[in-house]
């Protein structure tokens, strides 16, 4: 998390209204848990014809993440939660990414799905767009054509 962070932390000098720390610290951890599902559905092995399944002990959440509400914090904690404005004002989360969804997994320019391989994560960090109802950002992947 602090990798990433410090890596679009990088990039504000050029922005003109950079992102607060707390919101890419969120956004770290969408990744670090989007990593964390890809790592346990990795295929392993050359002879492997199929992908791993998930644990059906880990929960798949996304492709859009929220934060939890003030409503969410006092229903699991029976004690009266301290509000913090900051977390208050934090985006949620789009993630664009062939594990949710796998239209996306073949190359743009010559539109075959062998060869491409999903290579990390945007180096400059989310974008911020405008939705109907709020402000949101989006975090998408690198996708790499062997024959592009």
């Amino acid at each position: 998390v602090k990798k990433c962070v410090g890596s679009w932390t990088g990039h504000t000098e050029r922005m003109t209204n950079p992102r607060p720390r707390r919101q890419c610290e969120w956004e770290a951890e969408v990744v670090e848990y989007i990593n964390y599902l890809l790592e346990k559905i990795r295929i392993r092995s050359v002879k492997a014809l199929t992908r791993p399944c998930l644990d059906s002990r880990i929960q798949i959440l996304g492709p859009h993440f929220l934060l939890p509400s003030y409503l969410h914090a006092r229903k699991r904690n029976q004690s009266e939660p301290p509000i913090n404005p900051e977390v208050l004002y934090l985006k949620p989360l789009r993630i664009i990414h062939p594990f949710y969804h796998p239209e996306l997994a073949r190359c743009p320019q010559c539109d075959c799905a062998d060869g491409v391989s999903w290579d990390g994560w945007t180096g400059t960090g989310p974008r911020d767009f405008h939705g109907l109802m709020l402000d949101e950002a989006a975090i998408g992947t690198q996708l790499c054509c062997e024959s592009c």
